[in-house]
C-alpha cells in the first residue's frame, strides 16, 4: 500500500468509483491500489456549485476523475477534488441588494477612513 501512495503526486489525475457516501464527502476506490485506500472527495471539492448532500450529485459505483490534493503517507490517506478538474462556471451576476450592499460598506469605509 505504501508504495502505491508513494507513487501519487500532488495535482496528479486519478480515476476510481465511488466507494461510500458521507455527509462531509465521499470516498473513492482508486484505480490500481493493491486494497482499501481513504481517498475522500470533501463536499466542497465535489462541485463548483452548492450542494447539501454529497447523494445528491453521487452514487456509489459512480466513476470519477479527480486531482490529488495532499497524500499522507503516515495515515495512507488521500484527499482529492473532482472539482478541480471541472470548468469554472463564469461570475454570476450580483443580485440588487447585494450591490447596495457593497455600496453601503464602501461609504462606511471612507466615512471611517476620512474620520
Amino acid at each position: 500500500m505504501s508504495e502505491f501512495l508513494a507513487g501519487l503526486d500532488r495535482n496528479m489525475v486519478v480515476e476510481g468509483d465511488v466507494s461510500a457516501i458521507l455527509p462531509f464527502g465521499v470516498f473513492v476506490a482508486l484505480d490500481g491500489a493493491p486494497g482499501p485506500v481513504a481517498a475522500l472527495v470533501r463536499i466542497p471539492q465535489i462541485s463548483w456549485e452548492r450542494i447539501d448532500h454529497p447523494g445528491d450529485v453521487l452514487a456509489v459505483g459512480d466513476r470519477v476523475r479527480a486531482l490529488v490534493l495532499h497524500v499522507d503517507l503516515e495515515r495512507e490517506q488521500v484527499s482529492l477534488s473532482i472539482r478541480a478538474l471541472l470548468p469554472e462556471p463564469p461570475p454570476r451576476e450580483k443580485t440588487g441588494s447585494e450591490v447596495l450592499l457593497e455600496m453601503q460598506v464602501e461609504a462606511l469605509r471612507r466615512k471611517l477612513l476620512e474620520s
